[in-house]
């Protein structure tokens, strides 16, 4: 028999109309679900600008719920991104010993 070894994964496609707007992955852990990266359509007259990072994660939050998980995270890649989802979507910051840091949210 043989074993799936890819992680449990959701991958998703934001679009607007007929207009891609954002791509985003989420990984899964025992515990949580790993907001991995939001790309967003770079054209500024995309209707989703500001937009699409709380789709994503509102979109994570509740793939989390369905799959049993408790929380929710995201490895910030610059301190504007931390500011964002500590000061305005709730997340905290984490900094495990010997580890990256990563913020978290409970679902």
């Amino acid at each position: 028999m043989r074993r799936h070894r890819d992680p449990d994964r959701l991958a998703m496609t934001i679009w607007t109309e007929d207009r891609l707007s954002a791509i985003a992955l989420a990984l899964t852990t025992s515990q949580s679900v790993v907001l991995r990266f939001v790309e967003g359509d770079p054209r500024t007259d995309c209707p989703l600008v500001g937009k699409r990072a709380l789709i994503a994660l509102e979109a994570c939050a509740r793939y989390a719920q369905g799959r049993g998980k408790v929380e929710l995270r995201v490895h910030p890649v610059n301190s504007h991104v931390e500011a964002l989802y500590t000061g305005v979507y709730g997340f905290e910051r984490r900094k495990p010993h010997k580890e990256p840091p990563y913020l978290v949210k409970r679902v």
